[in-house]
């Protein structure tokens, strides 16, 4: 699981793209514990923080919404290394973490395409 615990993505200002992140979240929807792997639960975790690490780099309108920087301080604990599952975790341990860190992943999208629309 050294994908998982090691991912980071650099902090960057472009606009990153939704839809290919909704399709992420989708997908992962779509696992189910009893047909994935632990490599597909480990490639979909490393993908999952991969796009909620890009999120966290954007503006998300912590600076206005008290909402929003609850959803933010959840995704900062969530994605800490400690807060990974270990490479000998259990496989419905990683499965949960995975599923956990989506929902968030889908909260930090919705806060990206709001902020998006204030900009625009």
């Amino acid at each position: 699981m050294a994908a998982v615990t090691d991912d980071f993505v650099e902090a960057g200002t472009s606009a990153l793209d939704a839809e290919e992140i909704r399709q992420t979240i989708d997908s992962t929807w779509a696992m189910q514990l009893a047909t994935s792997t632990r490599e597909e639960i480990e490639a979909a975790t490393a993908e999952i923080i991969k796009h909620a690490n890009a999120l966290r780099s954007q503006p998300l309108g912590e600076d206005e919404d008290q909402a929003a920087l609850h959803i933010i301080r959840m995704a900062d604990r969530q994605l800490a290394p400690s807060n990974r599952p270990s490479p000998r975790a259990h496989a419905h341990d990683s499965f949960g973490y995975l599923k956990d860190t989506t929902a968030i992943l889908a909260s930090l999208l919705s806060l990206y395409e709001k902020q998006r629309a204030r900009e625009s």
